[in-house]
């Protein structure tokens, strides 16, 4: 994928400085910095290391910046949605998968889909959107709540609400 800072500030709600025309391949880290990329600053010795190649910069709002970027208070919650953008999960099937361990009092709403490995205790409810990616563990009585996403191997303790 690739993306003008310019749309990319659109799709975040909030303002870039800088030449908008800019193309962002990705994001990357400070220690893994290359040609296209976006990488953040939070302090001025990371600043600093920002290689001439890069894109620009995500950084926080504190900084004074030469390359194009986007400062923000808290640049931090920008770089998780940045990362949703650059690598957004692969769709879920609603459903159960054949390797999945659901008790037979579960309530399971039939858009929701439960991953291999996955173990759903007795009486529990999942709302409608729900995924339980692999080795998810939710014990009795537990509800999720509607479009909720559960990543690998968490663990919901009995009695629990989300």
């Amino acid at each position: 994928m690739s993306i003008t800072l310019s749309e990319l500030s659109q799709k975040l709600g909030v303002e870039h400085h800088g030449d908008g025309s800019v193309i962002i391949l990705g994001f990357r880290s400070l220690d893994r910095q290359a040609p296209g990329m976006m990488v953040m600053a939070e302090e001025s010795e990371q600043l600093e290391k920002v290689a001439p190649e890069v894109s620009c910069v995500l950084h926080s709002d504190q900084l004074e910046v030469d390359k194009p970027g986007i400062a923000h208070k808290n640049p931090r919650i920008l770089l998780a949605r940045i990362l949703e953008l650059f690598h957004p999960q692969a769709p879920s099937e609603p459903g159960i998968h054949e390797l999945a361990t659901v008790d037979s009092r579960a309530e399971i709403h039939q858009s929701a889909s439960v991953g291999p490995h996955c173990v759903v205790g007795p009486r529990v409810k999942l709302g409608a959107g729900v995924v339980l990616r692999a080795f998810v563990v939710i014990g009795e009585d537990s509800t999720v709540g509607e479009g909720s996403f559960l990543q690998p191997h968490v663990v919901i303790g009995a009695g629990c609400r989300i």
